[in-house]
């Protein structure tokens, strides 16, 4: 049954169900869940509020810290990409020695509101621009058990993830985008039970 039809199927028992006494509209409902395949909580919104008469959709207010977002674009840049939580606190100290240098002049209203905004809406004002760059962890090594089980590891005790000091070694490349020329390799240790 297409859902066009269970729209009409449910319409036609609207009033029926508003003006129905309890046993009549449990009745009406055991009737309409055998029939449209619907569950009974879906069955009773749609006959509270029948489709077609779906109330507007309410259009959230328009932010008002859009108008400090080609600044904050700057500073997410001057922090290197950090996230809300970590550009929030520096905000103040970036917005100073720019001014200083006079690389980013901000009005007194932008800056009340670079200073007031918090970290969830720097990401959520943020998460294009993110999204754009395309910023992850580079990693150049797999993930995947296969190795991990043919190299013979001789410990004095028996490899125990739940307890501290039992670790895992990974390298990371600083490479960028690219492995041609130099770049800094960094090892990686995580314990196991402590991330």
């Amino acid at each position: 049954m297409k859902r066009k039809e269970i729209h009409v199927i449910i319409h036609a028992f609207v009033k029926e169900y508003k003006i129905g006494g309890r046993k009549k509209k449990t009745l009406l409902l055991n009737q309409l869940e055998q029939t449209t395949g619907y569950y009974r909580k879906h069955l009773i919104e749609f006959l509270a509020n029948p489709p077609g008469r779906i109330k507007p959709i309410k259009r959230a207010r328009k932010s008002k810290y859009l108008a400090v977002l080609k600044e904050l674009r700057i500073l997410w840049v001057v922090s290197n990409y950090a996230c809300g939580k970590r550009l929030k606190p520096m905000i103040s100290s970036y917005l100073a020695a720019l001014r200083r240098c006079k690389e980013l002049i901000v009005t007194k209203e932008n800056r009340m509101l670079l200073l007031k905004i918090s970290a969830t809406t720097i990401d959520r004002l943020l998460i294009h621009d993110r999204k754009r760059i395309n910023l992850k962890g580079r990693s150049r090594t797999k993930p995947g058990s296969l190795l991990k089980h043919q190299i013979p590891i001789k410990m004095w005790t028996d490899w125990d993830n739940a307890k501290i000091g039992f670790v895992e070694i990974d390298s990371v490349h600083h490479c960028g985008i690219s492995l041609f020329g130099d770049y800094i390799y960094t090892l990686d240790t995580t314990d196991v039970a402590t991330g």
